[in-house]
């Protein structure tokens, strides 16, 4: 019975580690694209209800691929360009998953090596305390941050 006992703890630890690992893959970015530097530059003016910004990211395709994915929330992204030298393409936006990760997609297979990756987008202020929030005071209206990874990306794009 022990041996039935120990059986049965092993399937029960097999399976739950393989369905764990097909969820995961579905809120995880890969590891087919590693970002080493981001430059964010944000047009805020706390009087609007919006904002806008140009990402640029410096990246390294270490598979091949037609697709870049990356964390974003409630923003709309409005124009994506990757560059390698000389070579610029534009990639379009297919959409973001219940899991914030939008998928960009080359017209081609993109061939392993470095990148750049810039990425224009808008989004709006929240008054929710998180992510970018605005608060008026009196006759003056103020912005503030929560910068977490998970608040990061209803910000700006990035690989977080």
């Amino acid at each position: 019975m022990n041996k039935l006992r120990c059986f049965n703890v092993f399937i029960l630890f097999f399976f739950s580690v393989f369905s764990i690992s097909g969820i995961t893959k579905q809120f995880k970015l890969s590891n087919d694209v590693m970002p080493s530097s981001q430059v964010i530059e944000l047009n805020l003016d706390p009087i609007l209800g919006n904002y806008s910004g140009i990402t640029t990211i410096d990246i390294n395709i270490i598979k091949p691929s037609k697709t870049i994915k990356l964390y974003s929330k409630d923003l709309s992204i409005t124009s994506v360009v990757i560059t390698n030298g000389n070579n610029k393409e534009k990639l379009a936006v297919i959409g973001t998953n219940k899991y914030d990760i939008t998928s960009l997609s080359a017209k081609t297979i993109i061939p392993k090596g470095k990148y750049q990756i810039s990425l224009s987008f808008k989004g709006a202020y929240t008054n929710t305390g998180s992510g970018l929030f605005k608060v008026t005071k009196g006759n003056e209206t103020y912005l503030f941050t929560q910068f977490q990874s998970m608040l990061a990306r209803s910000v700006f794009p990035s690989f977080d």
